[in-house]
Protein backbone atom coordinates (compact mmCIF):
# COMPACT_ATOMS: atom_id res chain seq x y z
CA UNK A 1 0.00 0.00 0.00
CA UNK A 2 2.67 2.74 1.10
CA UNK A 3 4.64 1.67 -2.54
CA UNK A 4 1.33 2.65 -4.20
CA UNK A 5 0.88 5.99 -2.43
CA UNK A 6 4.53 6.64 -3.31
CA UNK A 7 4.14 6.09 -6.95
CA UNK A 8 0.65 8.04 -6.96
CA UNK A 9 2.51 11.04 -5.63
CA UNK A 10 5.07 10.55 -7.83
CA UNK A 11 2.80 11.02 -10.88
CA UNK A 12 0.93 13.67 -9.30
CA UNK A 13 4.20 16.12 -9.05
CA UNK A 14 4.24 19.51 -9.79
CA UNK A 15 5.98 19.97 -13.59
CA UNK A 16 4.86 16.66 -15.05
CA UNK A 17 1.81 17.95 -17.14
CA UNK A 18 -0.21 15.04 -15.70
CA UNK A 19 -2.55 16.47 -14.03
CA UNK A 20 -3.95 18.67 -16.22
CA UNK A 21 -3.93 15.49 -18.85
CA UNK A 22 -6.81 13.87 -16.18
CA UNK A 23 -8.51 17.23 -15.88
CA UNK A 24 -8.99 17.60 -19.66
CA UNK A 25 -10.06 14.00 -20.53
CA UNK A 26 -12.53 14.16 -17.30
CA UNK A 27 -14.08 17.17 -18.52
CA UNK A 28 -13.82 15.70 -22.34
CA UNK A 29 -15.72 12.65 -20.94
CA UNK A 30 -18.22 14.68 -19.24
CA UNK A 31 -19.49 17.03 -22.36
CA UNK A 32 -19.64 13.83 -23.99
CA UNK A 33 -22.04 12.53 -21.82
CA UNK A 34 -23.95 15.85 -21.86
CA UNK A 35 -24.37 15.69 -25.73
CA UNK A 36 -25.11 12.04 -25.35
CA UNK A 37 -27.86 12.44 -22.65
CA UNK A 38 -29.23 15.21 -24.75
CA UNK A 39 -29.79 13.62 -27.87
CA UNK A 40 -31.65 10.58 -25.74
CA UNK A 41 -33.81 13.62 -24.34
CA UNK A 42 -34.62 14.64 -27.86
CA UNK A 43 -35.47 11.68 -29.56
CA UNK A 44 -37.55 10.37 -26.93
CA UNK A 45 -39.06 13.80 -25.51
CA UNK A 46 -42.46 12.98 -27.49
CA UNK A 47 -42.16 9.60 -28.12
CA UNK A 48 -43.09 6.54 -25.86
CA UNK A 49 -39.99 4.69 -24.77
CA UNK A 50 -39.12 1.02 -26.17
CA UNK A 51 -39.57 -1.56 -23.32
CA UNK A 52 -36.18 -2.20 -22.97
CA UNK A 53 -35.14 1.44 -21.99
CA UNK A 54 -38.05 1.59 -19.63
CA UNK A 55 -36.98 -1.02 -17.63
CA UNK A 56 -33.16 -0.48 -17.93
CA UNK A 57 -33.60 3.13 -17.38
CA UNK A 58 -35.96 1.80 -14.12
CA UNK A 59 -38.42 4.56 -14.80
CA UNK A 60 -40.93 2.45 -12.88
CA UNK A 61 -39.44 3.56 -10.39
CA UNK A 62 -39.76 7.48 -8.55
CA UNK A 63 -36.76 9.91 -9.21
CA UNK A 64 -35.14 9.68 -6.08
CA UNK A 65 -34.79 6.31 -5.87
CA UNK A 66 -33.09 6.16 -9.41
CA UNK A 67 -30.64 8.79 -8.56
CA UNK A 68 -29.71 6.61 -5.37
CA UNK A 69 -29.70 3.57 -6.83
CA UNK A 70 -27.25 4.86 -9.74
CA UNK A 71 -25.00 6.36 -7.08
CA UNK A 72 -24.88 3.21 -5.28
CA UNK A 73 -24.38 1.13 -8.40
CA UNK A 74 -21.75 3.90 -9.79
CA UNK A 75 -19.74 4.28 -6.45
CA UNK A 76 -19.71 -0.14 -5.94
CA UNK A 77 -18.00 -0.48 -9.54
CA UNK A 78 -15.68 2.20 -8.28
CA UNK A 79 -15.22 0.42 -5.82
CA UNK A 80 -14.39 -3.26 -6.82
CA UNK A 81 -12.04 -1.40 -10.18
CA UNK A 82 -10.15 0.25 -7.67
CA UNK A 83 -9.79 -2.68 -5.68
CA UNK A 84 -8.77 -4.95 -8.58
CA UNK A 85 -6.84 -2.03 -9.82
CA UNK A 86 -4.47 -2.68 -7.01
CA UNK A 87 -3.78 -6.21 -7.19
Amino acid sequence: MIHRWRTIRKWLRPGLGIKRWLLLLTIGITIISIAVAQVIVAVYRDQELPDAIYFVTLRFLPLWLRIVIGLLVGLSTRGVSAAHSST
